[in-house]
């Protein structure tokens, strides 16, 4: 008997198959995988999800780019899919990006540290949502620092300071997960945001 965890994006494929109708954007990269290791967007095509187009945050869709640069949009070649890269000449989905589609998911790997754009990345897509009033869904995905609020350590930001790296006043390991920091911008910044949070869950099995 082993346990083993399920991600967000496990948790959407069983439970909210309801969804299928739905026109689907997603925000990930290369990292963004199933727990048995496939990839976000080719799990949800191939089970029967309207996947519409990609989001891309720092260092390209497939994480070669280097960092700080420049990233254009592009074409996924295995989906050809459209990716709209969040990290070039916008932050943020325009109210075009966000106008064809019913619900976005985040689907986001992190580190557990303040400067790791990707966090960032997450809250200018949910501003857009809640300014554009579409709805959002976080895949949770685990925290590879976390293991208590208790042991959350370092300097807050000082808002002054406010940048891309550090966009608002958290500890630099916060030891929240995305959908738990999700969960607090809602309350502090984005209290009228249609989102819901997916969260993980561990099952057993015999091997």
């Amino acid at each position: 008997m082993t346990q083993t965890v399920q991600f967000g994006i496990d948790q959407f494929l069983q439970h909210y198959t309801t969804y299928k109708n739905k026109r689907i954007a997603l925000l990930c990269n290369a990292a963004s995988l199933t727990a048995e290791g496939m990839h976000s967007r080719l799990a949800l095509q191939n089970a029967g999800f309207n996947l519409i187009k990609l989001f891309s945050p720092e260092h390209v869709f497939d994480t070669t780019g280097a960092d700080g640069a420049f990233i254009h949009h592009n074409m996924d070649k295995e989906t050809r899919l459209p990716i709209i890269s969040l990290y070039g000449d916008k932050l943020a989905p325009s109210a075009e990006d966000l106008a064809d589609v019913d619900v976005v998911l985040i689907d986001l790997p992190d580190i557990g540290a303040r400067f790791y754009t990707h966090l960032w990345t997450m809250t200018h897509m949910l501003e857009s949502c809640c300014e554009h009033q579409t709805p959002v869904m976080v895949l949770d995905l685990p925290n590879p620092f976390s293991h208590g609020l208790n042991l959350a350590e370092g300097p807050f930001l000082d808002g002054s300071c406010s940048s891309f790296i550090g966009r608002w006043n958290i500890p630099i390991t916060h030891q929240c997960t995305f959908a738990e920091l999700a969960l607090y911008f809602k309350n502090i910044h984005y209290p009228t945001i249609d989102m819901t949070c997916v969260t993980m869950d561990s099952c057993s099995c015999i091997i």
